[in-house]
């Protein structure tokens, strides 16, 4: 709860509610509403522009969305144990869809079909699987903490000890 909400608080480069197609580098962005990732175009691209230790923060002020088939793809070092999605209230993934980095909601986690999130999957409520879905668990703990200045493209966040432990059943 607490690293849930210290992300919620988080201010950053706003981003439209269309991340499909997108490639983000390492920082914090926000959105005061739902997220989505449609099938139109159903990859996010995360680059860490050969930084092993950047991160990057997704705060969304409700939902993420994700298509069925979307994938967040990682390059250049970045790592899924350094992806933050930080959501108001709840993810729901499209079946076939890959996930990757710590999933925080307010409420709930729904899983499609064959969806698969390489991190973990914490909700103040449930966590849901329609039918072979998988949450490859991340052995590292979570920690977030706000940048002292405003995040661009080339700054990542900084971490601190806020670690969350969680307990994931099936």
């Amino acid at each position: 709860l607490a690293a849930w909400m210290t992300g919620r608080a988080m201010t950053g480069n706003p981003m439209l509610a269309e991340v499909g197609g997108e490639m983000f580098g390492p920082g914090v962005y926000v959105h005061g509403s739902a997220l989505n990732i449609a099938l139109t175009n159903p990859m996010v691209t995360l680059d860490a522009g050969g930084d092993p230790d950047a991160v990057f923060i997704f705060n969304a002020g409700t939902t993420l969305t994700t298509s069925a088939g979307s994938e967040i793809v990682l390059l250049n070092e970045a790592k899924a144990d350094n992806v933050f999605w930080v959501l108001g209230t709840a993810l729901t993934m499209g079946a076939d869809s890959i996930l990757v980095g710590n999933v925080l909601t307010g409420t709930a986690i729904t899983m499609g079909t064959n969806a698969l999130i390489e991190g973990r999957a914490i909700a103040q409520s449930a966590v849901t699987c329609e039918t072979a879905c998988t949450v490859n668990l991340s052995a590292a703990s979570i920690q977030l903490s706000q940048p002292s200045t405003q995040p661009s493209e080339s700054a990542a966040p900084t971490a601190s000890s806020l670690p969350l432990e969680s307990t994931v059943t099936a």
